[in-house]
């Protein structure tokens, strides 16, 4: 399944490759089981969450991957005024990024980048050839 979808007029689209989705109805609740949408740059997934088609509330729990770096984002509301709660978001940002973080950090460590910054040493700094 190849899809661009058009965010921004001018810019470049988003491409997912496949998507995956089940959804169940309960009551007048159309509750998400399984949503994953896959690209080359991005990857979209809904943990959870409901659209309640008739009275146009929705409440969504997504995860959204640019680059291996997780947005973890809460969207809630009506369709109307929908909105997101950032009350959680740093705290599920550090939890599913803390990984690649450190492992950004350890890479500069481990080759050798780390001790020169420790050290106060400036890669680009030119010495004066008449020294």
């Amino acid at each position: 399944m190849r899809t661009n979808l058009d965010l921004i007029t001018g810019r470049r689209n988003l491409e997912f490759d496949e998507g995956e989705f089940l959804l169940k109805g309960k009551g007048s609740n159309l509750n998400i089981e399984r949503f994953n949408m896959n690209g080359p740059m991005v990857y979209l997934n809904v943990e959870r969450g409901f659209l309640n088609p008739f009275y146009r509330h929705f409440d969504l729990h997504t995860e959204t991957s640019f680059s291996g770096i997780v947005l973890p984002i809460h969207l809630t509301g009506s369709l109307d005024q929908p909105s997101v709660d950032s009350s959680l978001f740093l705290q599920k940002f550090l939890n599913k990024n803390s990984k690649n973080l450190l492992s950004s950090t350890f890479k500069l460590f481990t080759l050798g980048m780390g001790e020169r910054i420790l050290d106060g040493e400036n890669s680009t700094q030119i010495e004066d050839p008449e020294e």
